[in-house]
């Protein structure tokens, strides 16, 4: 698809319009994600932007439906939804104007730089102009489109190409009557062009703008514009080449030269202090970076350029040593070379100030190092270090990661050539990523390649994790002697604390391990962290959704660092993850027995967060606490394991998380049988039924684990765990139509929760055996049991139990006929649900709503319900609620068809497949097929009050 955001927002695919609607909130909707390509944007930043003179009652709803609807007309791959927000993700073949726009732009080629200016198609924007976000990125597009102007017209007067330039260059200066560069270029190629008096009434023109509009006199530039016009000297000045050239194979880092040279350019127009900042890992590309930046900016201090490896990760160069060196290559004799430090800065400047050159100081060490090698105003001034250089004032900081993917293939595609890039695709993407998209240990793969060694060897050689940095040596680099040489300069906090990262995390992490990795308090951790940041060892990934910073490392740094680990290191780490997901468990589940379980831990000083949002911080952190549970399983940490998946596993349940549910059931399982501990063996014994449930809804064949589960609760003595195994047996019994069985472990299971004082307990239980009360007809009875279970679940303040037993209660009364007060039921689940983000329950109720809605007639307020749904289903891994919502979609919209196609995926859960055969039977009109069917379900399922439904 072709995205444009020139003038107005319009979308086409192969050429033919694409209709994303006439709303103007859900068109701005999807610019705002359009300009922020691949990156997720807040959903709250994305409500201000849409309302910025207040938000309406439910701006996060809103922002969801508006998404929804893009959706469905783009795709879903192209707007995925995740931790906080919405992130719009191109598909190969999409293009957006303003994205190539920027890259084109950016470049040094005129060509390129024509071809991004044939791309402006009016103001960027023009449609959303007052929504700032959008308005602060057409500033800078407005920007870039001068600057690549004056890239282009510079190009092309070194090209003797002067008319094209006047006749290009003369509307774009008109809009610009402060622009000094423009004009200046403007008079050069009028000048050239024979047109000597034109040159002089446009200098003319722009001083009386500058005089009597802003009070100011032209700047140095202009004012030599002006007397080379004067002298008949309209050559514009030659650079004198004294940079290495860029390396011939230098591919990506667009956006970040772009943003590096407009700065520099400002810096420059306005007389302010004109440097560049480039930071980042051992074998980023700083140095390759910086070259490439020096040649582009070079024309703006055409005496020439200096050039100096400071050796700031080896043995630092003396300031005084680095001044004497570039005084040499400003000509002066040795003798006249001051050795004091303040004398040569002097000169240097003052020399400097003469004759302006370009200057890059490569491999710094840090800022003291730097400050005598800074020159005066004028000088474009690119830094490279290892270090963020946050000390460096009146410097842009830019901070290189490795490569994005696209640009990792680029430069194996340059080095070897494209036809065996695209021969060997696969293995070619498996040696970026075995790289982590690091542009040194990238070219050291391909260096093997350059031998003729097919991609496919070298991949698997990189395979091996423990071995990888072994296989990334070339002939004189090595990815491990550029990270040892780094990690030497470090001091002895930060070594420690880098490698007892590397060994305790395994995704982004938050800032609190620090101070546990070094048995320091939480601010003395963060210190050492910071360090670590600054040094680009560690890289910051922004903040999470909770507002926590989050930090991660590289998977080659990892790979470097883990071995250096102390001892004891993951002990501490993983008792503190054990304590912080115990409390937060306790948090989630909100009942006697958790709160007393959580009461014995110890978390970290100052956390808090995983007790106040505990779905939220399970949601950010489950990686981290996979990756531990993992590490625990495989070092024979058995304890640990089963203890971890006991406090992980609510979580992924009520999340229906059913990936993740079966390996930490799995592990965890193992661990708690090797281990012998009764409350172990219980417990996981426990997660497995719950697990094996979610997956079959049944749990036939398990009766084995069920009983040694049940043994070993009983030999623990927990009243709250036997229940809890007694009541998961009877959803067993249940199902295959033991109704006796299941209603007599549900007593016993009510009668231990209320012994062991867990009302909200006790309350679901109630709620659960009204539901068999009323498969067997008994209703009188089935009130009871529902009233008392909600009543006790309002006392008890736990909304999601409270959300669980009301959706029980309000399908019952839907499929009892009782409709308007089902509605009322599921309508209160919904607002419960929707507060706690529980993706599987907020799915199952809105589909359960709709379909209530439905048989109440009112089929446009069903359509709306359920709409969200279809984004809730992304996070939902347990098949059976996926067809429940494609059933609910298909009857919203009058399909019996498509509904019927989804019963298949329901014949494992009785109730729903009774409940989508009756309405299919209605939908075909009492088809006397349909309805047998229907009736067949209905009995299998116990729902008498549902046959009424058939008439």
């Amino acid at each position: 698809m072709e995205f444009r955001l020139f003038g107005e927002l319009r979308v086409s695919d192969g050429g033919a319009p694409v209709y994303i609607g006439a709303a103007h909130k859900q068109r701005l909707t999807l610019a705002l994600l359009l300009h922020l390509p691949g990156r997720t944007v807040d959903v709250d930043r994305l409500a201000e932007a849409l309302w910025p003179d207040g938000l309406p009652s439910a701006p996060r709803r809103n922002v969801k439906e508006y998404a929804h609807r893009l959706r469905r007309v783009l795709g879903a791959g192209r707007i995925a939804h995740g931790p906080g927000g919405y992130r719009f993700t191109l598909q190969p073949g999409d293009t957006v104007d303003v994205e190539s726009f920027r890259g084109l732009a950016a470049t040094g080629d005129a060509g390129n730089i024509e071809d991004a200016l044939a791309l402006w198609d009016g103001a960027p924007y023009r449609e959303f102009a007052g929504c700032e976000p959008l308005d602060a990125d057409a500033r800078h597009l407005t920007e870039l489109r001068l600057d690549a102007h004056a890239r282009w017209a510079r190009a092309r007067l070194e090209q003797a190409r002067p008319d094209e330039v006047a006749k290009v260059l003369g509307p774009v200066a008109a809009e610009e009557p402060y622009r000094e560069d423009l004009h200046a270029l403007l008079m050069l190629a009028l000048h050239a062009s024979g047109r000597r008096a034109e040159a002089l009434d446009a200098y003319r023109t722009v001083h009386a703008a500058l005089t009597g509009d802003l009070g100011v006199e032209p700047g140095r530039r202009l004012q030599q514009a002006h007397r080379d016009v004067l002298r008949g000297e309209a050559d514009a000045p030659s650079a004198l080449w004294h940079l290495p050239a860029p390396l011939a194979d230098f591919t990506g880092r667009t956006r970040e030269l772009a943003e590096a040279e407009n700065h520099l350019l400002d810096a420059l127009g306005t007389g302010r202090a004109a440097i560049v900042a480039l930071s980042g890992l051992p074998g980023v590309g700083k140095s390759a970076t910086a070259l490439v930046l020096a040649h582009r900016v070079a024309a703006r201090a055409p005496a020439g350029q200096l050039h100096i490896d400071l050796h700031g990760h080896a043995d630092p160069r003396d300031p005084l040593h680095a001044l004497r060196y570039f005084l040499r290559r400003l000509a002066m004799e040795g003798a006249g070379i001051p050795h004091d430090l303040d004398e040569a800065a002097a000169l240097y400047r003052e020399l400097l100030s003469a004759a302006p050159r370009t200057i890059v100081l490569d491999n710094a060490a840090g800022a003291g190092q730097l400050a005598p090698l800074l020159p005066p105003p004028g000088c474009p001034v690119i830094v490279t270090s290892r270090r963020l250089l946050a000390d460096l004032d009146g410097a842009l900081r830019l901070a290189l990661d490795p490569l994005p993917s696209e640009d990792a293939v680029a430069l194996l595609r340059a080095v070897l050539g494209p036809a065996r890039i695209e021969a060997e695709a696969a293995a070619a993407a498996e040696i970026i990523g075995f790289c982590d998209r690091l542009p040194l240990a990238l070219r050291i793969a391909a260096g093997h390649g350059l031998h003729r060694r097919p991609l496919h060897e070298i991949a698997a050689a990189l395979r091996e994790a423990e071995d990888r940095l072994g296989h990334l040596v070339g002939d004189e680099r090595s990815v491990g002697a550029a990270l040892a040489s780094g990690y030497a300069t470090l001091g002895r906090s930060e070594r420690a604390l880098l490698a007892g990262l590397a060994a305790t995390t395994w995704g982004e992490f938050p800032a609190w391990p620090a101070g546990v990795v070094l048995g320091v308090s939480p601010r003395a951790g963060a210190r050492v962290l910071g360090s670590l940041v600054a040094s680009s060892f560690v890289e910051p990934a922004g903040a999470d959704e909770l507002g926590q910073p989050r930090f991660r490392l590289h998977d080659l740094v990892r790979a470097f660092a883990r071995p250096l680990a102390g001892p004891g290191v993951l002990d501490r780490v993983g008792e503190a993850w054990l304590a912080l997901c115990t409390e937060a468990d306790a948090a989630i589940e909100s009942n006697a027995y958790t709160a007393r379980r959580a009461s014995g831990v110890t978390v970290p000083a100052g956390l808090s967060v995983h007790r106040e949002s505990p779905q939220r911080w399970f949601a950010v952190e489950s990686q981290e606490i996979l990756g531990l549970l993992r590490e625990a399983a495989a070092s024979g940490r058995d304890e640990r394991c089963w203890r971890l998946a006991w406090t992980f596993e609510t979580f992924l349940r009520f999340n229906a998380d059913l990936t993740e549910l079966s390996e930490v059931a799995a592990l965890g399982h193992a661990a708690a049988e090797r281990s012998g501990v009764p409350e172990g063996i219980a417990q996981l014994g426990l997660i497995r039924l719950f697990e094996s449930s979610m997956r079959d809804n049944t749990i036939a064949g398990l009766e084995d684990l069920g009983e040694r589960a049940l043994s070993a609760a009983r030999a623990h003595g927990d009243p709250w765990l036997l229940a809890e195994l007694l009541s998961v047996l009877a959803e067993a019994h249940r199902d295959r139509g033991e109704r006796a069985e299941a209603e007599d472990h549900l007593r016993e299971a009510h009668a231990l929760f209320v012994a062991a004082g867990d009302a909200t307990s006790a309350g679901s239980k109630l709620t659960m055996l009204g539901e068999l009360a009323a498969a067997r007809g008994a209703d009188d009875e089935a009130d009871v049991y529902f009233e008392r279970g909600v009543a006790h679940l309002r006392e008890g303040g736990a909304p999601r139990r409270l959300a669980m037993g009301l959706r029980r209660f309000g399908v019952r009364l839907r499929d009892n006929g009782h409709r308007e007060r089902a509605r009322a039921a599921l309508t209160e689940c919904l607002d419960l649900v929707g507060g706690i983000d529980e993706p599987v329950g907020e799915l199952a109720v809105r589909v359960d709503l709709a379909v209530t809605l439905v048989q109440l007639g009112r089929a446009g307020e069903a359509a709306e319900v359920i709409a969200p749904a279809h984004e809730l289903a992304e996070r939902v891994t347990i098949p059976h609620f996926r067809h429940w919502l494609t059933f609910g979609d298909a009857l919203v919209a009058g399909d019996a068809d498509r509904a019927a196609a989804a019963v298949a995926g329901l014949r494992s859960v009785p109730p729903l497949a009774a409940v989508a055969l009756t309405e299919i039977a209605l939908l075909r009109g009492g088809e006397p097929g349909a309805v047998a069917a229907a009736r067949e379900a209905i009995e299998r399922a116990a729902l008498p009050g549902l046959a009424a439904r058939l008439g």
